[in-house]
């Protein structure tokens, strides 16, 4: 495991959001790692309270919820932009600059789709095992149903489902806007040299 942490260069960081390259490029671990919490979390259910261990959710949601957020991604490749999120308005990066319009390529290439579906298939094979252990694990209390009967089990089935979706985007973006950064990053210095 690489344990150097990544910056983004002074010169580089000014083209874009500051708060863009500091959350996910140079701490994007923390918000993958808590992306993919959130999502297991979700998915498994209340921890407090009746339990609703569906299996459906539990099999399916980690196959689904990643594989939409990827297919979206994938459509709709991310946009750099300048300016702070929630205290000023979002800006466009200056179009005119090569040095920015190459990193808006960068997310556009084929290379970086093929990166995010990667980041997907990992991403979604680890949530998988995870919560077949889990399933293993509460297999006493698992509903073998698809559409849930009681009330608190159709409030989880509607809200694991949004919950793993946004533990997923949230993982899978800091992950693919990170390795967009440092790809970007890395080429622009041997650019210079």
């Amino acid at each position: 495991m690489n344990t150097k942490k990544f910056t983004l260069p002074p010169e580089l960081k000014v083209k874009i959001s500051t708060g863009l390259a500091v959350m996910i490029g140079e701490h994007g671990a923390f918000l993958t790692i808590f992306g993919f919490g959130f999502a297991i979390l979700m998915l498994f259910g209340p921890i407090v309270g009746p339990p609703d261990h569906n299996l459906f959710r539990y099999l399916l949601g980690p196959l689904i919820c990643p594989t939409v957020i990827a297919a979206y991604r994938s459509l709709v490749p991310f946009r750099p932009f300048r300016g702070t999120i929630f205290i000023q308005a979002r800006e466009d990066v200056d179009i005119k600059d090569p040095v920015v319009m190459d990193l808006v390529n960068l997310y556009r290439s084929k290379e970086a789709k093929s990166q995010l579906w990667a980041t997907t298939l990992k991403f979604s094979s680890i949530l998988f095992i995870v919560m077949l252990v889990l399933s293993f694990l509460v297999r006493n209390s698992l509903i073998l149903s698809f559409l849930p009967s009681s009330s608190v089990a159709q409030y989880w089935f509607l809200m694991g489902w949004i919950g793993a979706g946004l533990g997923s985007f949230l993982s899978i973006n800091c992950s693919h806007i990170a390795w967009g950064l440092k790809t970007w990053s890395s080429r622009e210095l041997v650019r210079e040299v």
